[in-house]
């Protein structure tokens, strides 16, 4: 603030001059006002510092409740829902999802909507435009604007969760939660429809990503990648599904990757709504539940998609062009989607008269199709089918575990073990699983650090290391260390980081010496870690870093909020063990675009009714949350075994 000091003519009396004395109280009226707004920016500070977020109502009438119902949140996320009927549970399952996931459920609806420029600015008109394009909006709205594209019993339900969500989201005590603060947003009214562009967003982002190499669909490829890392979402293609049984044993796991987000995406969920019951994960906005059983059945997807690309010879008269309005910061533009038949074009349509060879995308979720029947049916009770996504999974048929769709890879074991996924024998631990004799109990399960795969390469490796060649102290250390390995990537294993970091050299270099391999090895590891090995553990190296949803470099140029916001929600780096090739999740140490850094891996018991998980979950919003939960490795829990730490009493709206 400027302050313009009075000009004294000669010979006046600074005492009389009316400007002198009102210069006092102009001096005390700036000073409130710097004052007003120090302590409004402290006390802006020291709310995103300190808050955790709101706190649940206690109770809250809603509408098309039909009995008083009870929906409880752990203190690791997860939910539970006592309902005295399955509709009223829907919309209890709305509510929850709505206040434990509410930034992510907000976040992939502006997505999916096409308006995440509205947030981030000009940076993000590439993803909108490829939503646009996908029609991901106008496929959703159109479906739920024709009633024969639906039965009636799933619009009711699909209302009913839509209001849940609704009131959720639209609450002021969310909407004043760290995200929404600092970025200046409110959360907008839920509609049905959001969830089906939702339920295709799924959809999308589970496809494998397009390559950045094909020069011609360069710009879809990078739109694709930055829609992805803004949502911290991708991998897809690696997850896993089990299906284990014996006299004692029988459970489904999964291991979902989740990108390199440090926040929980799926929610664990249990339903219990008088008639049945439902153990499992929801997806946030949506009834999907990849993972689960029920009273009748239970299932384990590997929740993914496919799209393809495809040359073909078109002419202009061929080509079908829709329209769509994208408006961000007071501008319009028009974005174009071209289609022919049930296929996408991604590159410019051949001009009027022309005819010549075009890319086109397949991918189911261009058709006006839903499988939000299903997924209300499998809440109900019956293993899911589904349309936009493949059908690759296991099933337990009442007997035995069966495989559903066409998964790539198949491993059965007659004792009684189901292994299935699409993921390359590299970024998976077939090589382990092949080698089990049978199922073994959920949480040993999901704690085995073993790899076959490198137990079977590493006496190659060494039998190329011979020792009278090798001469320097610390690589004659690190020898011991890689003979002395037990094939485990445990945190502490410093084997696994010299192993890993040996592979890499190798494959940075095109140099198949062992002996260079392990010489430069050694020396980036002291260079970045210390000389002393005992710092070379698998926990530091394999290099774990997450983030926050939305708050990537990618999209950076939306004004001073999203700096703030930005600025609050920087990455953290985790500390754990795990590979791709063993039971539970790591990364390892190559450098690479889109690395998957977060995974959910869990399992559903089906005779203890016990859901096992772990997954990131860094407490951004907590003061000192990063670090109190950065660079600790996420713990193995139970949803049964976690106390409910709120909850919400839903009553009829007289």
């Amino acid at each position: 603030m400027l302050f313009r000091w009075p000009i004294l003519q000669h010979g006046s009396n600074p005492e009389e001059d009316p400007e002198t004395k009102r210069m006092p109280k102009r001096l005390g009226i700036s000073a409130l006002l710097i004052l007003l707004g120090l302590g409004t920016t402290v006390t802006l500070i020291v709310y995103l510092a300190f808050s955790a977020g709101p706190d649940a109502p206690s109770s809250i009438r809603a509408a098309g409740m039909t009995q008083p119902g009870t929906v409880s949140w752990s203190d690791n996320g997860g939910m539970r829902v006592h309902a005295s009927s399955f509709d009223d549970s829907m919309i209890l399952l709305g509510y929850g999802q709505g206040r434990s996931r509410a930034w992510q459920s907000v976040l992939w609806r502006q997505a999916a909507l096409g308006r995440l420029s509205e947030w981030f600015g000009p940076d993000a008109l590439p993803v909108d435009r490829l939503i646009l394009r996908l029609g991901i909006p106008s496929t959703a709205q159109a479906m739920w604007d024709d009633p024969s594209l639906m039965d009636p019993e799933t619009r009711i339900r699909l209302a009913h969760f839509a209001s849940g969500l609704d009131l959720a989201l639209t609450a002021d005590d969310l909407n004043r939660a760290s995200p929404f603060l600092l970025l200046g947003i409110k959360a907008e009214s839920w509609q049905p429809w959001h969830s089906l562009a939702l339920e295709r967003l799924f959809a999308w982002v589970s496809t494998p990503s397009i390559a950045l190499e094909d020069s011609l669909v360069s710009e879809w490829a990078e739109a694709d990648q930055m829609l992805r890392r803004l949502l911290r979402m991708h991998g897809a293609e690696f997850n896993t599904a089990t299906g284990a049984a014996s006299d004692s044993i029988r459970y489904a796991a999964a291991r979902y990757a989740t990108g390199s987000s440090g926040v929980p995406f799926y929610v664990e969920t249990e339903l219990d709504y008088g008639a049945g019951r439902f153990l499992g994960l929801t997806v946030p906005g949506t009834p999907l539940a990849p993972i689960g059983s029920t009273h009748i059945d239970s299932w384990a997807l590997l929740a993914h998609s496919v799209s393809n690309l495809s040359q073909a010879v078109v002419t202009s008269n061929m080509v079908q062009t829709d329209h769509h309005r994208l408006s961000w910061n007071g501008t319009e533009e028009v974005v174009q989607s071209n289609r022919i038949g049930q296929g996408l074009l991604i590159e410019e349509p051949p001009r009027a008269g022309e005819s010549r060879s075009v890319r086109l995308m397949s991918w189911t979720g261009l058709q006006k199709v839903t499988d939000m029947t299903m997924w209300f049916e499998a809440l109900a009770g019956h293993h899911p089918s589904p349309s936009l996504f493949a059908h690759d999974g296991v099933r337990w048929n009442g007997a035995q575990w069966m495989t559903t769709g066409s998964p790539s890879t198949v491993i059965r074991q007659h004792s009684g073990l189901l292994f299935v996924t699409n993921a390359p024998e590299e970024m998976s631990p077939i090589a382990t699983l092949r080698k089990f004799s049978g199922p073994v109990p959920a949480d040993e399960w999901l704690q085995i650090t073993l790899s076959r795969a490198a137990e079977s390469f590493v006496p190659g490796l060494l039998a190329q290391l011979s020792e009278s060649d090798i001469t320097g102290p610390m690589e004659i250390e690190a020898l011991r260390y890689l003979q002395n390995w037990n094939y485990e990537y445990d945190a502490s294993e410093t084997g696994a980081s010299i192993f890993e970091s040996m592979l890499l050299e190798m494959s940075l270099s095109g140099d198949s010496m062992a002996e260079t391999a392990l010489r430069e090895t050694v020396r980036k590891l002291s260079v970045r870690y210390s000389p002393d090995m005992s710092s070379w553990r698998w926990e530091a190296v394999q290099e774990r870093t997450v983030g926050f949803p939305g708050a990537v470099d990618e999209v950076a140029d939306a004004g001073r909020s999203e700096e703030r916001f930005r600025q609050k929600y920087e990455p953290v780096s985790l500390r754990s063990s795990g590979h791709p090739q063993t039971l539970v999740w790591g990364v390892p140490t190559s450098i690479g675009e889109m690395r998957v850094t977060s995974a959910w891996e869990g399992a559903v018991g089906l005779r203890d009714s016990q859901l096992l998980f772990r997954r990131p979950a860094v407490d951004f919003d907590r003061f000192l949350g990063t670090f109190l939960t950065g660079d600790r490795p996420p713990d193995l829990q139970s949803l049964q075994g976690s106390a409910m730490y709120e909850s919400t009493t839903l009553y009829p709206r007289n």
